[in-house]
């Protein structure tokens, strides 16, 4: 079965197999159906700033799903409003037809996007898209679904609700009795931007999030959900912010789980020191011919966000790739999440002591099986020794570590097998390296920390992959595997980086990662209602204290619990940040 219809041969249909084959990333339910007369429209239903319509799509058997497609959250955060938090957004008469993606957050799209997307941009980005089954909830006695809201990833840079698609998540999500919600933020400079002072403190795009949850609190009971049970889910940027949010004063009390998934706030890029993220936004500004001499009457911030507001949203776009790919010549981000010291502050204390004060959630986390394998594919040929000591070199410095050499020959005894003439072999523990430094690692801390402060953790690492997935990467690729964003088309029903047929195991892993993914907004577990549940061929343990790191490996075989995480490489670069921050 695939996850998108055979058209008619149609001079429409015909436009839309040319999309297909480029890649589309979304469904095309919504290009079929946006403005023409015979779509069947949705309830009409009575939000806090007024009445929204969708359209309706059956999804199986006599089961159907409204879609509400671009419902503005928040103002419009252009003019005075940019490098601003978020507003309210303003009531509206009469009923708003809410039936197409609202415009993504401004952003450097790659190539094949500006073919398969079909949604423009603009800084005018805070809309979200509300997906809820039209049927009663029959498990529990208030009639209301659970709501999953999903926060998409793309380092800070790029990416949108719209990549996930509508019809997926109608068929494949909504199906299980579940209210899906997909939310934008802004981007980049506009969404991350900081003068490093109250001005201007940073952290936009999670303001944008927090504002999207409020609106998710106040209103989604209207659409059938329930209020008292929202599940947070992220991937990769996506996941450090879910991450972020259920640990922030500001946001944790508004969601009940939470989801990170391939990205965490205890991964090396998930947050910015404050000077290296200012020192990005001040030269952005200077590389736009602002000049902080002039106007020396006015605050040098307020000056520099003046001068910027006259600058179209366009000029803010940024790449998460150069043209080379990826840049593995630094550590980390300039733009991303920012800590800071006051109680306005979004994150206004260390990590550390904002997960103690934080409430407890029931949490699932995990990651693909090579989560570094689509980056390094996306960038220059390191995959060999060479390669291996441009990351060590990176990662253990000679100014943080008196025994630099020493610790850099353990490091790569950790991913180098004793026949240094294996190439395949060096080429995996390449790509091991850049997946524990990207990702696994801090997994694997954060799973540590979470379960010894009491929290329920369920960790899996998904290890399923059609090769057809990879595309044209696969000229690039050194292996084919689960990588970053492989498990995102196994929860949505549609590919998120290039389209391919799904064939039945496909099919299969993506009824089995729904329920789960679905229980556990459900009931707290991903096994099912009962803690006993024989949903399933297996049982999903959560983490314990004698186990903190223990997950579920998830294959199209036979899903089974492991003990060791990636070889508990992670403990090793526990005792580098150790010896670094002693030295």
């Amino acid at each position: 079965m695939s996850t998108i219809e055979k058209p008619k041969k149609t001079k429409k249909s015909r436009a839309r197999r040319v999309f297909k084959k480029m890649g589309g990333v979304i469904s095309f339910i919504s290009l079929r159906h946006h403005g023409e007369h015979n779509m069947v429209p949705s309830r009409q239903v009575r939000t806090r700033n007024g009445l929204v319509e969708g359209f309706r799509l059956k999804i199986d058997g006599e089961k159907e799903v409204d879609l509400f497609l671009g419902i503005p959250f928040a103002k419009p955060p252009v003019g005075e409003l940019r490098f601003k938090n978020p507003e309210h957004a303003e009531d509206w008469d009469g009923v708003k037809k809410c039936i197409r993606f609202g415009p993504r957050a401004p952003q450097a799209d790659f190539f094949w996007e500006r073919f398969t997307l079909g949604v423009g941009k603009s800084e005018d980005c805070l809309y979200l898209n509300v997906f809820a089954p039209t049927w009663k909830a029959e498990e529990v006695s208030n009639g209301l679904h659970p709501v999953m809201v999903y926060v998409h990833g793309g380092g800070f840079l790029i990416d949108s609700a719209v990549k996930y698609g509508d019809e997926g998540i109608a068929k494949y999500l909504c199906r299980h009795g579940v209210v899906v919600v997909t939310i934008q933020y802004r981007l980049g400079l506009l969404g991350f931007f900081s003068t490093g002072d109250e001005v201007c403190p940073g952290n936009l795009g999670l303001w944008d999030m927090t504002m999207a949850l409020q609106w998710v609190r106040d209103n989604v009971h209207a659409f059938g959900g329930d209020p008292r049970k929202v599940t947070v889910f992220g991937q990769s940027a996506g996941g450090a912010s879910v991450d972020l949010l259920s640990i922030s004063p500001h946001s944790k009390d508004l969601f009940h789980q939470v989801i990170p998934m391939a990205g965490n706030a205890e991964c090396e890029w998930s947050t910015v020191g404050k000077n290296r993220l200012t020192h990005a936004c001040r030269d952005f500004a200077y590389r736009k011919c602002w000049d902080d001499k002039e106007n020396i009457e006015q605050n040098p911030s307020e000056n520099m966000l003046s001068f910027l507001r006259t600058k179209k949203d366009k000029e803010f776009e940024k790449r998460l790739l150069t043209r080379k790919g990826v840049d593995v010549s630094k550590i980390g981000l300039d733009l991303a999440p920012v800590i800071g010291s006051k109680p306005s502050d979004f994150l206004p204390k260390s990590l550390d002591d904002l997960r103690k004060e934080a409430p407890k959630k029931n949490i699932m986390i995990g990651t693909c099986e090579h989560e570094g394998l689509l980056f390094a594919s996306l960038g220059p040929n390191n995959f060999d020794e060479k390669g291996i000591d441009k990351l060590l070199a990176l990662l253990i410095t000679e100014e943080n570590h008196q025994n630099f050499e020493e610790l850099r020959e353990e490091a790569k005894a950790l991913y180098m097998k004793k026949d240094e003439e294996d190439k395949e072999a060096i080429t995996k523990g390449y790509i091991e390296l850049y997946s524990d430094i990207f990702v696994n690692n801090g997994t694997y801390i954060y799973a540590e920390k979470m379960t010894e402060l009491g929290n329920r953790v369920f960790m899996y690492s998904f290890d399923y992959c059609n090769p057809r997935s990879f595309g044209i990467l696969s000229l690039r690729a050194p292996f084919r595997a689960a990588t970053h964003c492989t498990e995102l088309a196994y929860i949505f029903g549609v590919s998120i980086v290039f389209n391919y047929r799904y064939n039945e195991a496909d099919n299969h892993m993506l009824d089995l990662m729904t329920r789960m993914w679905t229980n556990f907004a459900k009931y707290g577990n991903p096994n099912g209602q009962y803690e006993d549940s024989t949903v399933f061929d297996f049982k999903w343990d959560s983490t314990n204290k004698e186990n903190p790191t223990q997950f579920l490996k998830i294959t199209d075989k036979k899903c089974e619990m492991q003990q060791i995480y990636h070889n508990q490489r992670a403990e090793f670069w526990k005792k580098i940040r150790i010896s670094a921050k002693n030295s």
